[in-house]
């Protein structure tokens, strides 16, 4: 409506012409631009006599929006449900540990370019160190990684076990130094470490911060910590957060669903038999059916967003804020969507 000619408009006396009905029928429906919009607003507000026209275009509104608002055919849920299992299960459609690990890697290293001189001192939020401390704890992890991988040696660390106190004392040094600097170590560490990377034993077991890994699982891991703290970086520079792409969100959510029937024993001793379903949608999703205890009958079904279910699982999204639909044992649902964020960093 926005090619309308409004400024001729005469909205007084009881009897409106049929372009006049047309109008307030497009200022009903909600059509009109806002200077249009406003012009009408005043004009009805101002005249009583003409309010009855516009009180009963909004009845017929209404009643057309409550006769549009009907419950779903019952057997949609189904449908979609069975829609949701025919996913490609492929692992083809995974990026491979290596390649998620790689790709995040150069994504933080893309956004880490944007971070402009006066806000390196910018805080990156949930933590307390600025965005050089995020870098130089980064620095630290990789370093950790080499060392655990066997490609290098080193003493082990004081904070061995504790993800976010490790190389505390190295990460003052760092801070003593420009951001520039510490950038540039940073990237000296990834190219030492990426020439080894396709020749890893992908089903080596490790410990890393007191968890144990398979390398597989801990290319992954790191991945998922690349990428949030790469929206760590984002938010606090005034960026949008964005999400991986559907290969590597595919990685990281197959690997984190498959380990929840081990996961939620972390938090709770209360882990009944039985199935869970767990139905992640959009770029990445698929369809899990998981055993709990000695299996049985399905207990519980959760529909999320997958990249929603990977900010979960890196605390980045309360399980509050999750826009999931839960069938059936929702307590259970939430130990489940807890366990997931039990390595998180």
């Amino acid at each position: 409506m926005s090619g309308s000619n409004m400024s001729g408009s005469n909205m007084s006396g009881s009897n409106m012409s049929s372009e006049h009905d047309e109008i307030l029928g497009a200022w009903a429906l909600d059509a009109l631009d806002a200077d249009e919009r406003a012009l009408i607003d005043a004009q009805v507000d101002g005249d009583a006599a003409n309010r009855r026209t516009p009180d009963r275009l909004r009845v017929v509104v209404a009643a057309l929006a409550q006769g549009d608002a009907v419950a779903p055919p019952s057997g949609l849920r189904d449908e979609l449900l069975t829609a949701a299992r025919a996913v490609p299960q492929q692992r083809d459609l995974a990026s491979s540990p290596v390649q998620a690990y790689r790709h995040q890697l150069a994504v933080f290293s893309e956004v880490v370019d944007r971070v402009a001189g006066h806000q390196w001192h910018l805080q990156a939020h949930p933590y307390s160190w600025s965005l050089h401390g995020l870098v130089a704890h980064l620095l630290q992890i990789e370093q950790y990684m080499e060392r655990s991988l066997g490609l290098t040696d080193g003493p082990a660390d004081e904070f061995e076990t504790d993800h976010l106190q490790f190389g505390h004392r190295q990460i003052l040094d760092e801070l003593t130094r420009s951001p520039g600097a510490t950038v540039a170590t940073w990237r000296e560490v990834v190219a030492r470490i990426d020439p080894h990377l396709d020749a890893l034993d992908l089903e080596h077991g490790l410990v890393f911060h007191q968890w144990p890994f398979a390398v597989r699982s801990l290319l992954i891991a790191r991945s998922f910590e690349l990428w949030t703290h790469a929206d760590d970086v984002r938010r606090a520079i005034g960026e949008p957060v964005a999400g991986p792409a559907g290969a590597d969100v595919r990685a990281m959510s197959d690997t984190s669903v498959r380990s929840l029937p081990l996961a939620i024993h972390v938090i709770t001793d209360q882990v009944p038999n039985g199935r869970a379903r767990i139905v992640l949608t959009g770029s990445g999703g698929g369809v899990w059916d998981l055993q709990l205890g000695a299996g049985g009958d399905e207990l519980v079904t959760v529909v999320a967003d997958a990249i929603d279910y990977c900010r979960v699982a890196a605390r980045r999204l309360t399980i509050d804020e999750l826009d999931a639909v839960i069938e059936g044992d929702a307590e259970l649902a939430g130990r489940l969507l807890t366990a997931a964020a039990i390595v998180a960093v």
